[in-house]
């Protein structure tokens, strides 16, 4: 029941708000600068840079690492040689690329490996 008078009331004290808010503004007189005045400026000059001794350079000298594997045995060589050789011939999936007028141009060819 009160909601309509509740409404009216804050549209209107909001645009009483707003007006009053657009006619205090002096837009004819002169806007005030942002730039200080030469007078009120004061250039403090930075302190002298001091010396400062750079520390000492330490290195440490390490003995040199050696990393050694044991050498294949025959049958793991064999193993690696096989799951890397190829267990079927080339199969085509697809031309290599297609040109702006959509025909295709090349072939895309595929191997299977062992596994």
């Amino acid at each position: 029941m009160y909601q309509p008078w509740t409404f009216a009331a804050a549209m209107a004290s909001g645009s009483a708000l707003i007006a009053f808010a657009v006619t205090q503004g002096n837009p004819s007189g002169p806007e005030p600068s942002l730039a200080p005045s030469p007078d009120a400026v004061r250039v403090v000059p930075p302190d002298a840079p001091t010396w400062v001794p750079e520390p000492p350079v330490i290195t440490i000298d390490l003995p040199a690492v050696v990393i050694t594997a044991r050498p294949l045995t025959a049958r793991k060589r064999e193993v690696i040689e096989h799951r890397l050789r190829p267990c079927s011939g080339w199969r085509a999936i697809g031309p290599a690329y297609v040109d702006s007028a959509g025909s295709p141009t090349g072939e895309r060819r595929v191997r299977e490996l062992c596994e």
